[in-house]
């Protein structure tokens, strides 16, 4: 579960952040721009939002309560009409691609890769001169151009999560088991991570500024397309169409060590979205007269408008969502860090082998007591050869009468072992789960068959088999 966990979040993460950043400017240049259309609308120009006059309105309010400010928590976000198309088209299209990747040669991955890589590294860069030049104004052009970066990014994640779907269940095992079920959990959860990560930051950024917004879509988007450019670089290096410099070779070199650093400088951009709406949020209460919490505070001022009592539950109502998105906003921020970090390493920690155990040698033979495998386990066993290789080979006991005896490597992934885990004997490189009834018959994944005789109850391996080995472990 772990690993189908980790993958998701590997996978996703970023592109589902970058796609939050585009959404949340665009919502809140978008409600600027259309705020800016109402005023020089009205008649002298002086109309107020709808938000805030419709809730002065209601509440009988002072013109310099700001209650749109307050409470903007309580207005769920909505994505403009031109991000949901981009993001439906891209991952319709990149399901359709993936399809076609593997089941015809229509599609070539790598160009592919570059088809929507080049495009989508040039519509970021324009995006980032547009939301600095242009913080407060999101009109048609700019929905539509967030819409293009939207879609591109959903298309290149598409296949990725497609592969990790493909996955969920191990070869070898039936469709509906534990360990497809407990894959698919770990799917899921690493999954709804994701969204909510890019949820809660939404909906917690409401009230920030368009120019924070502007700055922060410009941060992430940059990073965004940092990484994008180090992938087109690599396919190009791979084809010998461009040479680096050694300077530029070890950044790049750099770069794609250290990929995971991406996931993180879109974390920290982020969080200044929510952290500068909550300072909005506390400029526009103290206005109102109220604590930080939207109590009355001991010493009233005298300057700020008066409030009747639906306000201050209006005022107290928001005061507790934001509480409330604040900490869902660091949960989700935790859970993304840890899947990141920690969770990367215990996934990828490579399982140690089991000690060889002891066996007798008589003659020319290795010789190994029948019921030493009557608990059904793998038994692991070591032997130096003349020129001072040491071949590994493995015994487990199939059913009552059956052993499966081979090396402790097979053709595909060499000499890098099996291990055992919940009963199940796995591949240590490839992660494969065998299947015990084929261990010790050639094929796959499967261990090298080691050829061994059954003989007054005792398993027998001539030594000359593993002396012959021997070139599977150099």
């Amino acid at each position: 579960m772990l690993g189908q966990f980790v993958s998701v979040i590997a996978g996703a993460a970023g592109a589902a952040l970058a796609i939050t950043a585009v959404w949340v400017w665009l919502r809140i240049a978008g409600s600027s721009t259309r705020s800016t259309a109402a005023r020089a609308a009205a008649p002298g120009g002086t109309a107020t939002g709808a938000a805030g006059s419709g809730a002065a309105d209601a509440c009988g309010a002072s013109t310099h309560l700001d209650l749109a400010a307050i409470t903007s928590t309580q207005v769920r976000p909505t994505a403009p009409t031109a991000l949901r198309w981009g993001l439906g088209i891209g991952v319709g299209a990149g399901i359709v691609a993936a399809v076609l990747r593997e089941t015809t040669t229509l599609v070539n991955g790598e160009f592919l890769a570059l088809g929507t890589l080049v495009p989508l590294v040039v519509a970021e860069a324009v995006m980032v001169v547009w939301a600095l030049v242009r913080p407060a104004s999101a009109g048609m052009a700019a929905r539509a151009l967030g819409g293009g970066v939207v879609g591109l990014v959903a298309l290149r994640a598409m296949p990725g999560v497609l592969a990790n779907l493909a996955n969920l269940r191990d070869p070898g095992l039936a469709t509906v088991s534990t360990d497809a079920i407990v894959h698919v959990v770990g799917f899921a959860l690493g999954g709804g991570l994701v969204v909510l990560t890019g949820a809660v930051v939404a909906r917690a950024a409401a009230g920030a500024s368009a120019r924070v917004a502007a700055w922060a879509v410009a941060g992430a988007v940059t990073v965004a397309a940092a990484t994008h450019v180090v992938t087109i670089i690599q396919y190009l290096m791979a084809r010998r169409v461009v040479s680096l410099p050694r300077a530029g070779f070890r950044a790049i070199v750099w770069a794609i060590n250290h990929e995971g650093l991406a996931l993180y400088a879109l974390l920290a951009i982020l969080l200044i979205l929510p952290i500068a709406a909550r300072a909005a949020h506390r400029r526009a209460t103290r206005a109102a007269g109220l604590t930080a919490r939207g109590g009355l505070p001991a010493v009233p001022d005298p300057a700020a408008p008066p409030l009747n009592p639906a306000q201050r539950r209006t005022v107290r109502g928001a005061n507790r969502s934001r509480i409330r998105f604040a900490r869902a906003t660091l949960l989700a921020y935790a859970g993304i860090v840890m899947a990141a970090s920690v969770g990367v390493a215990i996934d990828s920690a490579e399982p140690e082998l089991s000690p060889p155990e002891e066996f007798e040698i008589v003659g020319d033979e290795a010789v190994i007591p029948l019921e030493r495998f009557d608990d059904g386990h793998l038994h692991r066993f070591a032997h130096t050869t003349t020129d001072g290789t040491v071949v590994r080979f493995i015994v487990i006991k199939k059913n009552g009468v059956a052993y499966g005896v081979g090396l402790d490597a097979c053709e595909i992934c060499g000499p890098t072992g099996y291990y055992e885990r919940a009963g199940k004997i796995i591949c240590r490189l490839c992660d494969v789960v065998m299947n015990i009834a084929t261990i010790g018959f050639k094929g796959g994944c499967n261990p090298i068959p080691l050829d061994h005789t059954i003989d007054a109850g005792a398993l027998h391996v001539q030594l000359a088999d593993l002396e012959g080995a021997a070139e599977v472990f150099a």
